[in-house]
């Protein structure tokens, strides 16, 4: 399906998703391609603005801290907190509308839909849960739903790219090195203190921390071409 081909799809009562052509329609006209980007740039500037103001406060220790833990003391906890709730309401987003599209245009079964629509579920629950969830205050919920929310967005994203099968050669290429970077850095982040002590073993989970931002967000980002391609409409009855 080329890019200037229109999916449309309607919400009835019983939440059932379909496509449809009637007049007594409303089209929602939103640019859904934009929320990708929304969720890729509030995350990264959370993670950027946050660093910064623990640098000026002096917060350094010695060793490259995670992004939890620029994320603690005031206004740190504020800033954290809002940019997660909105890269939370993003990013749930783009998965949703991400699993119609590959509802609608590729040959899926019943079960890979709703693991695909409970993995986004966990994933919204988890970004959004470690922003309300202070590092320094409520430790092992923090962990929790860290965790949960890496976890759901990497099984989400590697099944999305196995049951998508009509993209470029490039394209499967470049996807499948941003998964096979965030897989081997959320090993990393999982693990570092298995491999090294100390220090070493805080900046090698940093760095496993960083690179799985990296690569989640913008392995989503690189669907902002199909998800143009979705045209959500509500049905007058």
């Amino acid at each position: 399906m080329s890019d200037s081909q229109l999916i449309e799809n309607r919400f009835s009562e019983d939440s059932m998703l379909r496509v449809l052509d009637s007049s007594n329609s409303i089209d929602l006209g939103l640019n859904y391609q934009a929320l990708p980007f929304l969720s890729i740039t509030y995350c990264f500037f959370s993670i950027i603005t946050c660093f910064i103001i623990y640098l000026i406060q002096g917060r350094f220790a010695g060793y490259l801290p995670t992004v939890s833990e620029t994320g603690t003391e005031y206004p740190n906890t504020q800033i954290f907190a809002h940019a997660n709730a909105t890269t939370s309401i993003a990013t749930g987003l783009s998965l949703i509308l991400l699993m119609i599209f590959i509802r609608l245009t590729q040959s899926t079964n019943g079960a890979q839909i709703f693991w695909m629509r409970l993995l986004a579920f966990f994933n919204f629950i988890g970004i959004l849960g470690v922003g309300v969830s202070p590092l320094n205050e409520v430790q092992y919920q923090h962990y929790f739903f860290a965790l949960l929310g890496f976890i759901s967005i990497v099984i989400f994203e590697v099944l999305s790219f196995l049951v998508i099968n009509d993209s470029s050669y490039s394209t499967k290429v470049f996807r499948g090195t941003l998964l096979s970077i965030g897989f081997f850095a959320l090993i990393t982040f999982l693990f570092a203190d298995y491999f090294c002590k100390d220090r070493y073993m805080v900046t090698l989970s940093t760095l496993g921390e960083y690179f799985l931002f990296f690569s989640i967000q913008t392995y989503l980002f690189s669907f902002r071409s199909e998800l143009k391609t979705i045209k959500i409409t509500l049905f007058l009855e």
